[in-house]
This record gives structure tokens, C-alpha cells and sequence, in this order.
């Protein structure tokens, strides 16, 4: 392990994947400081920084805060959080003599949909979303200030990150499939690679124990699916059968324009294929949970927390 006393300091520890990554560092006995302070262009890090040997930043303003900037059209917002106050992290991480600083980016800033070719750390910026630019700016802000003061930066950008506890944007489907509703979704071939929360982390602890690997890594899991192979898996782990019904995509997309919700039926009728070769050839990492399994458990487990609910 490159890591060593004293340790990691870790921001968004209470989120979603922060709860992972912190369970993988304390079962490798890896000292960490957990944060979970605003992030913000004026946040004073000091205090957090000295005697740090690398900072992993997971902290961001994300799911339902960043849909609400990306509706009010505030670039701002995000900006601040995302990507000034990255920076303002990092600079205070070099200044305290913090060997190394890995960040939590995003695919969608190569952009939201492919054709034909997949996505890898040489595609170009193409983001479709303000979350999405914000993060590219950050890494970009990020690169000058590793250029400037020798902080080894190191970039993974995930696909959509999924797992038991956080469906994310898989929720729609979820509930859609939970409640029996017959979707139009038969008919699209398409293939999107995912992220399962334990392949992230097992990405992210690849990187952790490699003090040469900076740079950026797309990270994502070894298959891609279609549509209609996700909704079955989901529909596997939910106990609940896969009502699927053939309609033509451009008529899909098509209703999707039509009652304003071409965004989501973007991801559903289009393909997103990531390439994590990088992180295979250069650390030789491979992932360990496929993704057809870790569908099922994910909808296993959200059937679960219903359940106890009542």
C-alpha cells in the first residue's frame, strides 16, 4: 500500500460512495480523516491538511442539488462548489506538502451519448450538462495547479454509479418495474456501461496503492448492457416480471420529446460505452463485481428497504 501514516484525508465521507470508500479504507487499516465540512471557494482547509499523505475528494454538489442548479440554469452554483472549491482543496493540499490528490470527475464531461466509439481519457470535452462542465473545469483547474506545484493529481470519471442504497438515476426504472408498468422498451439495442459502487472502489483502491498512478482513469464496469437487459436484471432482484413491449426508437424518442423528457429517454433509447482499458493496462486492475449480478442486488435491496417500511 503507497499510502501510508499518516494517512488519507477524505471529503463526502457520509455520501453514498464515501460510505464505501471508507469502509475499504478502514478494513485495509489505512488511517483516515473524514469530512464533512461545506465545500466552498472560501472553505479554510488548513487545519485538515497538515500531515496528510493524499486527499481523496468525493465531496460535490450532486444529485438532487445539482438537478435543481441544472433547472434554474445556475452554472454558478455548481461552479463553486465543484470546481473552485476543488481547487481551493488542492491548493491548500500542495501548500500543506500533501503528496497526491484524487478526484472524482465525471464520463459526462467526454459528453452523454456515443456512436459507435467509446469513451476514454483521450475523448474530447463534450459536456451536456452544467454538473457536468462544472467537474470538467475542475479537473481542468486541477491540471494547472499540479503543472505549478508538483501535486500528483489523479482524475477517475465513472459512469453512472449505482449499488444497494443508491440506485440513483436507476430509480425511475425501479419504481416503474416494481409497479408492473409495461414499458416500451423491447426494441432498443443499445449499450450502456454502468458503474457498480464496488468496482469504483476497487478502481479507486488500485489507485491508492500506486504512488505512480496519476493522470486520468475512466472507470466503469467490464459489460455493457442494453435497456432491456438493465429493466430485466432490475426486474430479477425485485421479484416482479420484465413487461416489455416492442415501439420503434425514433418514436420513442419522439414521445420523450414530446411530454419533455428527452433527457431521460436519451439514456434510455441511446448508448454510453466506456472504455476502462487505461486502468487495466496501467495498473493492471480488473473488475471485480459484473454487472448483471450487482443489478440484481441493487433492486434486491431496494425491495428490501421498501418492505421495512411498509
Amino acid at each position: 500500500m503507497a499510502v501510508g501514516k499518516p494517512g488519507v484525508l477524505l471529503t463526502g465521507a457520509s455520501g453514498f460512495i464515501g460510505r464505501h470508500v471508507a469502509a475499504h479504507l478502514e478494513q485495509e487499516a489505512i488511517p483516515v480523516t473524514s469530512v464533512r465540512r461545506e465545500v466552498g471557494p472560501q472553505t479554510d482547509w488548513r487545519d485538515l491538511v497538515e500531515g496528510i499523505e493524499c486527499v481523496i475528494h468525493l465531496a460535490a454538489a450532486a444529485h438532487d442539488r445539482a438537478q435543481r442548479h441544472e433547472r434554474a440554469g445556475d452554472y454558478e452554483a455548481l461552479r463553486r462548489v465543484n470546481a473552485l472549491g476543488t481547487e481551493r482543496l488542492a491548493r491548500a493540499a500542495a501548500g500543506a506538502g500533501v503528496a497526491r490528490f484524487i478526484f472524482l470527475s465525471t464520463i459526462g464531461v467526454s459528453g452523454d451519448e456515443t456512436r459507435g466509439a467509446p469513451l476514454t481519457e483521450d475523448s474530447p470535452a463534450a459536456p451536456r450538462s452544467l454538473y457536468a462542465a462544472s467537474k470538467w473545469e475542475a479537473e481542468q483547474r486541477l491540471e494547472a495547479l499540479a503543472a505549478a506545484t508538483g501535486l500528483a493529481v489523479t482524475v477517475l470519471r465513472p459512469t453512472l454509479v449505482y449499488g444497494p442504497g443508491n440506485p440513483g438515476n436507476l430509480l425511475r426504472l425501479l419504481r416503474a418495474v416494481e409497479r408492473g408498468w409495461p414499458l416500451p422498451l423491447a426494441s432498443v439495442d443499445n449499450r450502456r456501461h454502468l458503474t457498480y459502487v464496488g468496482n469504483l472502489v476497487s478502481a479507486l483502491a488500485a489507485v491508492l496503492a500506486r504512488s505512480d498512478a496519476a493522470g486520468r482513469f475512466v472507470v466503469c464496469d467490464g459489460e455493457a448492457l442494453s435497456t432491456a437487459q438493465l429493466v430485466r436484471c432490475l426486474a430479477r432482484g425485485l421479484g416482479r416480471p420484465a413487461r416489455l413491449f416492442p415501439l420503434p426508437v425514433a418514436a420513442l424518442r419522439g414521445i420523450g420529446k414530446l411530454v419533455g423528457a428527452d433527457p431521460f429517454v436519451r439514456r434510455l433509447a441511446g448508448s454510453l460505452e466506456a472504455d476502462c482499458g487505461k486502468l487495466r493496462r496501467v495498473l493492471g486492475w480488473q473488475p471485480p463485481f459484473a454487472p448483471g449480478a450487482a443489478l440484481t442486488e441493487t433492486a434486491a435491496a431496494y425491495r428490501a428497504q421498501r418492505l421495512r417500511r411498509g
